[in-house]
């Protein structure tokens, strides 16, 4: 059959170990936390209570962060393809009562174990560049959404301004990935995005948030 994209075959099997995941990523800032609510709260509105996917949740860390703090009677589906950081995903939430921990592929359309058109929010946290050899991620996103929905892109990044952090960059971190590889930094999802959905979601708004050094 054909040969997953080198992007995809990274993702699938370079996470395998999801402790170590859940050990070395870093967590995410409050204001993207509250940032994502309150999205969907504009758009559910005052009388429904809010509906969030999540796109390749990995083992949890931005979804505690987000679940955690909405109404009890929010619902937050998180999606997540590779098996060892589901596994993780479903034990770190499981006592977490408006997670719903969802598999199946946003690499195809209807591919989301999620209902059409419910999600107020379809947040995807360090994870969007993932889908940029997936076209049809795009529309997956789309189909999810409720008219009138937000889809957000969250990520961490380094200062590279900081010349340790930008050797650590260069010598130990770029090496990691064989070319060709899906990455935030190289701006080639965002050319995807704006070729398949630009005219559906519009304007792109960009929120940048500084957080402090690490030593």
């Amino acid at each position: 059959g054909r040969r997953p994209p080198e992007s995809c075959v990274t993702a699938l099997n370079g996470f395998q170990d999801a402790a170590l995941y859940e050990r070395t990523r870093p967590s995410y800032p409050k204001e993207a936390v509250e940032k994502v609510h309150e999205l969907a709260a504009i758009t559910a509105g005052d009388d429904s209570p809010p509906t969030i996917v999540e796109l390749g949740a990995g083992t949890g860390i931005f979804t505690r962060l987000a679940a955690s703090s909405l109404p009890p009677s929010a619902t937050y589906y998180a999606n997540e393809l590779n098996d060892a950081m589901k596994r993780k995903l479903s034990s770190s939430t499981e006592d977490i009562d408006q997670v719903v921990v969802v598999g199946g592929s946003a690499s195809a359309v209807g591919g989301v174990d999620a209902p059409d058109g419910e999600a107020d929010v379809v947040v995807a946290a360090q994870s969007f560049h993932w889908f940029r050899p997936y076209p049809a991620a795009y529309m997956e996103a789309r189909r999810l959404l409720k008219p009138g929905g937000h889809l957000v892109m969250i990520w961490n990044e380094r200062d590279l301004s900081v010349p340790w952090v930008a050797a650590l960059e260069e010598e130990v971190i770029n090496p990691l990935y064989p070319p060709g590889s899906a990455r935030q930094q190289s701006g080639e999802w965002l050319d995807t995005f704006e070729h398949f959905l630009g005219s559906y979601y519009g304007n792109l708004h960009h929120v940048t948030v500084e957080r402090g050094a690490v030593q």
